[in-house]
């Protein structure tokens, strides 16, 4: 934050933190050790295409890319440049042409053409064409392995990312399902699950397997949380609390979870 502000002065403040956002990102090596290896630029592209997942009847786009495969990245990234993370690696993903292509297609198409070698992110057309929700989950850490500050991690998570166009709410809502949070158009939230596990969604104590009351209890929360009438202390006794019981075998998957409600906030002309 005091770096994109400081810079932003030193340019006169003739860009904003927009423009920093979208134009200054790091990104990982695009040379290889070796001729004719990928470099692991081209493997991030190439794993983030094979990976992703789309629902042109709902806008929705998702990439979900596995421990396996970000650490594979990891792996080319420090051969050509030892001070890259697995952190690095993640936001790669996060700030890609891949995932840009799926919440704003035509904007980003350029960038795709250029810079994936091997493969092309085609932009998927639907009718909400221009408004369009991304959504990015990497399993960033595994149970054994080492994660991304270096620790042998005791468990398995998802780090997720939540993008939609500005001016609409669609990210911050969806991330609020797993107590996440951030921005209306871009939100994130982590979860302790695998990509396959089965898990309920508990609001309140009780479990709702009905995705029109979930949506409803999330909308409710959107409400009170932007209730300028209400103080802090009667926003955390009218919130609803939402939980999750894993591996539960008459559950749903991640992914049907954000496809569900992601459904009902179109169905409910949500904006």
């Amino acid at each position: 934050e005091g770096m994109a502000k400081w810079f932003i002065s030193k340019m006169g403040n003739n860009i904003d933190k927009k423009w920093v956002r979208e134009h200054i990102v790091y990104d990982i090596p695009d040379v290889a050790m070796n001729k004719g290896d990928k470099t692991s630029r081209q493997k991030m592209v190439e794993y983030s295409i094979d990976s992703k997942k789309e629902y042109p009847n709902i806008g929705l786009g998702i990439i979900n890319v596995p421990y396996n495969k970000l650490y594979d990245i990891w792996e080319s990234a420090k051969k050509v440049d030892s001070e890259v993370t697995l952190a690095d690696v993640q936001n790669s993903i996060k700030y890609s042409e891949v995932m840009s292509s799926l919440r704003d297609a035509d904007k980003n198409s350029h960038l795709i053409k250029s810079k994936s070698k091997n493969k092309t992110a085609k932009k998927h057309n639907s009718y909400y064409n221009n408004d369009k929700i991304a959504v990015l989950l990497i399993q960033d850490k595994k149970k054994g392995c080492v994660d991304e500050n270096g620790q042998i991690s005791d468990k398995n998570s998802i780090r997720m990312s939540f993008r939609s166009k500005q001016g609409t709410i669609y990210a911050e809502f969806l991330a609020g399902l797993f107590n996440g949070g951030g921005h209306s158009n871009a939100a994130g939230a982590r979860i302790d699950v695998g990509f396959n596990t089965k898990f309920l969604i508990e609001i309140d104590g009780k479990v709702e397997k009905n995705s029109k009351k979930i949506f409803k209890a999330l909308k409710d929360n959107y409400k009170i949380n932007y209730n300028n009438n209400l103080s802090e202390i009667q926003k955390k006794q009218l919130l609803h609390k939402f939980d999750i019981i894993k591996d539960t075998p008459d559950g749903e998957t991640l992914l049907n979870y954000i496809s569900n409600i992601t459904t009902q906030m179109r169905i409910n002309n949500l904006h």
